[in-house]
């Protein structure tokens, strides 16, 4: 099942919103009221980012940094930085 939403989530929806890059680490703006998902090469660097980690394969948001489960930090340890 933990596989299942592994390969979901990549491949529909768990990419960056700026170059639709899929596949590798995503990232979200730390205390931002909007969240904008973005891959290492379009996060700003002068702003503050955490690990962008999906609350569920069917969408509805993205873990607070000190709620993330354990096979969910797993999960997103395991993808590559960059694609």
């Amino acid at each position: 099942m933990y596989q299942f939403f592994v390969q979901d989530q990549i491949k529909m929806s768990y990419v960056c919103e700026k170059c639709k890059t899929a596949g590798c680490k995503l990232w979200r703006g730390y205390n931002n009221s909007s969240i904008e998902i973005l891959c290492i090469s379009c996060k700003e660097n002068n702003k503050k980012y955490i690990p962008a980690v999906p609350i569920s394969k069917k969408g509805g948001g993205y873990w607070g940094y000190t709620s993330i489960p354990e096979k969910s930090i797993k999960w997103w340890k395991q993808l590559p930085t960059v694609k």
